[in-house]
């Protein structure tokens, strides 16, 4: 990402502090993270009046992850194309969230 674009995600959520904790077991190795930030610019949700004067709403993220069964062996099965969403872009704006997909390659 380049200074210009953190610069862009740091003005659309209105915060440039993230949260992290990280727990390590005995071997050094990642068992549980916790990450998560403030949404001070966040706009009202559709089911509000939506009215002049209208307060944008702090909103709070937190998500923990949980790593267990290192080493175990794994068996993965790609989804099928149509169950895939390709890589781009998401933004919002007052008529909601939209996409643009990013490039034309697809993974083999």
């Amino acid at each position: 990402m380049s200074p210009a674009e953190l610069k862009r995600v740091q003005k659309t959520l209105g915060t440039t502090t993230f949260a992290f904790d990280f727990w390590l077991d005995s071997s050094q190795r990642l068992r549980k993270m916790t990450f998560g930030f403030a949404l001070h610019n966040a706009q009202p949700g559709p089911n509000s009046n939506g009215g002049e004067g209208s307060q944008k709403a702090p909103v709070a993220i937190t998500q923990t992850l949980n790593v267990s069964n290192y080493g175990v062996p794994v068996d993965v099965t790609a989804p099928p194309p149509s169950e895939v969403t390709p890589e781009g872009t998401c933004s919002s704006n007052s008529s909601g969230v939209s996409c643009e997909q990013s490039g034309s390659s697809q993974a083999p």
